[in-house]
């Protein structure tokens, strides 16, 4: 009789602790708010992981708009933990996809240098075409010389979107908000079109705006 009650108890407490295995360990109240924040972040989440393809990362110069949509998705589902205050851990697919997108910039930077001289080159060489139509005999008529001006900018300004200002609007809204180098990058990007309008004006300023394209392509190279 003891010996069956013994083994009773026994499979009882076999039950309970089956039972307890059983049981879905009970969540906190801080683990349904944070269910809660990545449940409204997940959507741009989403959005940022079908963008970002393979294709994407392997050819980044030629996909700079969706870059630009994947930024931002990613800046949208950061603002909702912001938002909630949630600080203390990180939605480990945001951080994923953060880090690839980062891992593209120091390229993008250093595209973006090689298209800065070629806006300089190019500006310098219009400068030089200007002043010699200026120079032309006395003779040619002023509808003449400004046909021939106008016809020469218009050139140039297609000419400098298609090689390098439409690229250097995409690279300067990725990199705003990154810091050190990119800053000052972000920096010249921002002025470029009132210095490319100081070379006309001042012929030497070509070398000034050259050896500030330098400094920043150094200081990249040290990152």
């Amino acid at each position: 009789m003891h010996q069956s009650k013994v083994l009773g108890c026994f499979i009882l407490l076999c039950t309970l602790l089956l039972g307890a295995c059983d049981q879905a360990p009970v969540k906190t109240e801080s683990m349904l708010f944070r269910e809660r924040a990545s449940k409204e972040a997940q959507p741009f989440v989403k959005k940022a992981a079908n963008l970002f393809t393979s294709k994407v990362q392997s050819e980044p110069r030629q996909n700079m708009d969706t870059l630009i949509i994947i930024k931002h998705a990613l800046k949208d589902a950061r603002a909702v933990y912001d938002r909630k205050k949630i600080q203390n851990w990180q939605n480990p697919q945001l951080v994923t996809l953060q880090k690839q997108l980062d891992d593209i910039y120091p390229g993008l930077a250093e595209h973006s240098i090689d298209l800065l001289y070629q806006a300089v080159a190019r500006t310098t060489k219009l400068r030089d075409k200007v002043e010699i139509i200026r120079t032309q005999p006395i003779g040619m008529s002023d509808n003449g010389l400004g046909s021939m001006l106008d016809s020469l900018i218009k050139e140039y300004s297609n000419d400098m979107d298609a090689c390098c200002l439409v690229a250097l609007a995409h690279i300067d809204e990725l990199m705003i908000g990154k810091a050190g180098t990119y800053k000052t990058l972000n920096k010249l990007l921002r002025q470029l079109n009132g210095k490319l309008q100081k070379m006309f004006e001042e012929k030497s300023y070509a070398d000034e705006l050259r050896k500030e394209i330098a400094a920043i392509e150094a200081k990249l190279q040290q990152t």
